[in-house]
């Protein structure tokens, strides 16, 4: 491996190991060199439309926490004559900080100067930004019932609706209900569409028909209860929908979620593959696996760990059948599997790491988590564990002076794959773990047996 490419690495992925021992700059160019006149106009008027006609679905992002009690400051200085005008006047952006500033706290008569504001520029276009704002924010009541007033207000006009608004979420679910209820009606409207009449193919079609905004907590409310509700099949057709809005959805339905998948029977091997690797990725965000895995059954996360180890090994020992087959006599006792970079592979046993380079067909490297500490201290990559240069002992010898200590070469070779074998048992205590269980087993049987042929003959 390159320098190059084992900075990289280390710079990218070198965290691992010492977690587990834990518990130059672009030259600018002038635009006018790069580009003629003619171009640089039609940027900067292209710039200038983005920045003023913004599409429904960007406004939330262009409203942040400073502009909003800006404005509610704004409307603090105004005068009852003087609120009409400056209503009048807000553009599109502006009218979407009437919705956000029910995210902020307000006494009751601000609500209701925000409410009328809201009626007075009431159109279904103010609706659905109204709508996407509050999909963002969700939960959120006061901002639930302005909507909900705005919506009947618009349906009592009796105005033809334009096209982008043609169908309308409200028109199916009531805004006028608590918002548990409204998730209820919006889970069982697309049940309906999806699964009984079909008039939606997948998942997107139906956000898509009602302004319904992914990676909204809105969004992953409705989609946590209806992946609750359906069979498995569905968490391999909507995998992307699904993984996107796992991390924002409610705890408790993310964790029964996730204990579903990690359940899933031998008969959907294949797939269980491909849903693991994704949540691989997702439980890889650390606020969201603390989040969850409280509320995972300890078995069932076992389960998870067991898999995610066996599929690191194979995939690193994909050309090499020999070390595959010795890592999986191990797989109950790895507690962690991480690759250090493409090439390099580690496991993390209770006292000790097994180091693997994919491109050493011949040895696997043991150390002691005291090496392992001691070097890392010394600022050395972790990739380095992988090829050290001296200070290697073989594990003949360290098996016959029974000396666990330091780096310990496991050869993978005919003659002394037993040796190793050994040196990992003794390691793990398991000829003893074993004996001890066997035994206690074996007699355990035998009492039951005597004390059950007592007590049918009476004695």
């Amino acid at each position: 491996m390159s320098e190059n490419k084992q900075e990289n690495s280390k710079n990218t992925q070198g965290t691992e190991l010492s977690a587990w021992m834990a518990g130059g700059e672009q030259q600018e160019l002038d635009e006018k060199e790069q580009h003629p006149l003619n171009k640089l106009r039609l940027q900067d008027a292209l710039q200038i439309v983005r920045r003023t006609h913004l599409l429904i679905e960007e406004i939330p992002a262009q409203i942040d926490r400073s502009s909003v009690n800006a404005f509610l400051d704004q409307l603090a200085r105004l005068s009852t004559n003087q609120l009409a005008n400056f209503t009048n006047q807000l553009n599109t952006q502006q009218v979407g900080l009437i919705y956000a500033a029910f995210s902020e706290p307000l006494y009751k008569e601000e609500k209701q100067i925000l409410r009328n504001m809201a009626l007075y520029r009431a159109s279904y276009y103010t609706f659905i930004i109204g709508f996407v704002i509050w999909q963002h924010a969700f939960p959120n009541s006061d901002m639930q019932l302005t909507l909900s007033l705005v919506y009947r207000y618009l349906q009592g006009r009796g105005e033809e609706r334009p096209p982008f608004a043609q169908e309308l979420l409200a028109d199916k679910c009531s805004l006028e209900l608590s918002d548990r209820i409204f998730v209820q009606q919006c889970v069982r409207l697309l049940e309906k569409e999806l699964l009984i009449k079909q008039t939606c193919s997948n998942l997107t079609e139906f956000f898509r028909r009602y302004a319904i905004q992914s990676k909204g907590t809105f969004a992953a409310t409705v989609l946590g209860y209806f992946f609750l509700m359906v069979d498995w099949t569905w968490y391999v057709k909507e995998s992307r929908m699904l993984f996107l809005h796992l991390p924002l959805m409610v705890n408790e339905v993310a964790g029964e979620i996730v204990s579903r998948l990690i359940n899933l029977d031998q008969s959907a091997a294949k797939s269980k593959n491909f849903l693991f690797r994704q949540l691989e990725q997702v439980l890889a965000q650390d606020d969201f696996n603390r989040r969850i895995k409280p509320l995972i059954q300890p078995a069932v996360w076992r389960q998870y760990q067991r898999w995610l180890v066996e599929d690191k090994i194979s995939i690193h020992c994909l050309n090499n059948a020999v070390k595959r087959a010795f890592l999986f006599n191990y797989l109950d006792d790895v507690m962690d599997a991480a690759d250090l970079n493409s090439e390099i592979l580690a496991l993390r046993f209770h006292d000790f790491l097994l180091i693997d380079d994919s491109k050493n067909t011949e040895q696997i490297l043991y150390y002691d988590n005291a090496t392992v500490r001691n070097m890392l201290a010394r600022d050395l990559p972790e990739t380095y564990l992988a090829t050290p240069p001296l200070g290697v002992r073989l594990a003949s010898d360290a098996l016959n002076n029974r000396n666990l200590k330091g780096i310990i070469s496991l050869p993978l070779a005919d003659g002394d794959l037993k040796v190793s074998q050994m040196l990992l048992d003794f390691a793990l205590q398991r000829t003893a773990k074993k004996t001890q269980a066997g035994t206690k087993k074996v007699l355990q049987a035998w009492t039951e047996t005597t004390t059950a042929n007592n007590n049918r003959s009476g004695r």
